[in-house]
């Protein structure tokens, strides 16, 4: 009977006294039954944030390239800056004053307003029989130019930059291939 007491000191498990979870389970494995949809949200997230960042960088890469090439930024690195070139003109401006044009402006009434202007033209000296030949056609374009403007076009610095540059374009087209320097007024009188 010795045998007998030996057993009954050690507790017998009964079916009922089995730890928690389902049959043939152990704690252990109870965990990673649960655990199995929560490991893919996880993966899922972490491919997610993965993604999200590498676009994010990507973007900014991106977006920092195209800004970089439209402020010119890395025009001197790859060589694509403006060249500049310098032409000698041959021997000191000269002035060629033409006669002075005495304009009436556009305007939608009976009694319109007039300009008056002395322009004198800076051309290199072998321009100068050019522009003597052209010179009517070029005292009739600038009439022309100024019968399409307006009093208060013409008023102001703004107006007298109009003015230059318009009359400068004139010069420029009838004495191709020759360029005219500047345009310089002696007098300008508007009424």
């Amino acid at each position: 009977m010795a045998d007998d007491d030996t057993k009954d000191d050690a507790p017998e498990e009964s079916e009922d006294e089995k730890p928690e979870g389902a049959e043939g389970e152990t704690p252990g494995d109870a965990g990673e039954a649960d655990s199995k949809p929560a490991k893919g949200i996880r993966a899922m997230l972490t491919i997610s944030r993965t993604l999200l960042i590498t676009g994010a960088a990507a973007l900014f890469l991106v977006g920092g390239g195209v800004a970089l090439v439209f402020t010119g930024a890395l025009d001197s690195l790859i060589g694509g800056g403006q060249k500049r070139v310098t032409v000698e003109l041959p021997g000191p401006p000269v002035q060629y004053e033409f006669p002075v044009l005495l304009v009436d402006l556009k305007t939608g009434r009976c009694r319109s307003p007039f300009i008056k202007l002395r322009a004198v033209a800076m051309v290199s000296e072998p321009d100068m029989a050019r522009l003597a030949e052209v010179e009517t056609q070029v005292v009739d374009a600038f009439q022309a130019f100024l019968r399409d403007h307006e009093r208060q076009d013409l008023v102001g610095k703004a107006g007298t930059d109009k003015l230059r540059q318009g009359f400068l374009s004139i010069l420029n087209t009838a004495l191709e291939p020759a360029k005219a320097r500047n345009v310089l007024f002696r007098e300008i009188l508007l009424q």
